[in-house]
């Protein structure tokens, strides 16, 4: 292994997150769209939850996470709704 390649090795090592990370990141999105899902339903919207950005990429750096939830509500809904 080159020089280089060993410092990518290196940074890598450090930065990829741990398996238990994704456990737990995983445990957290589940919570929040359990909780979406249930207020959804409650207020009768047939709307559609999706994780975006670094989590749903596999892009995020150990230590450092954050969960974009997106919550696609139907156009019919209207933005009086939304102001409520």
């Amino acid at each position: 292994m080159g020089r280089e390649e060993a410092l990518e090795a290196e940074v890598l090592r450090k930065i990829k997150p741990k398996p238990e990370e994704y456990v737990k990141v995983k445990n957290v999105y589940e919570k929040i769209k359990e909780l979406l899902e249930a207020a959804l339903e409650r207020e009768g919207i047939d709307a559609e939850i999706e994780l975006e950005g670094s989590v749903a990429k596999d892009t995020w750096i150990s230590g450092d996470v954050d969960l974009d939830v997106f919550v696609l509500y139907p156009k019919d809904l209207g933005r009086e709704w939304l102001k409520t």
